[in-house]
């Protein structure tokens, strides 16, 4: 089950779990964190007006400009809810790489910026 779930998270806060494997424990624990929801403005409207195969280019381009950066920022892809995704940034990652949230905000709004 842990394998498993180790194939979810970023790479960073998976090899952390992997070295702490016998201080895992079932129920969890509370923690700091920053949620990340992004989706694509005006996506239903502009969805109307494409083809289906445009769309799937579109949300393509678009994950796959955006899922490399959460990662870049410790953080991982929570889940993809049609043209949003859901990110979580573990607390302690987040202020020992980047001392303000800000910072992740402005990297992952770069990627918007290069895909214009």
């Amino acid at each position: 089950m842990l394998s498993n779930f180790l194939k979810l998270i970023s790479p960073q806060l998976a090899n952390r779990l992997r070295q702490q494997r016998g201080a895992i424990r079932l129920g969890g624990e509370f923690r700091e964190a920053t949620i990340m929801f992004s989706d694509v403005r005006g996506f239903t409207s502009l969805a109307r007006r494409m083809e289906p195969d445009e769309v799937t280019e579109m949300l393509e381009d678009y994950f796959g400009r955006l899922v490399p950066v959460v990662s870049e920022c410790h953080g991982s892809v929570d889940k993809f809810v049609g043209d949003a995704i859901v990110a979580v940034f573990e607390g302690r990652e987040l202020i020992e790489q980047r001392p303000n949230s800000p910072r992740v905000i402005h990297d992952l709004l770069a990627v918007g910026h290069a895909g214009s």
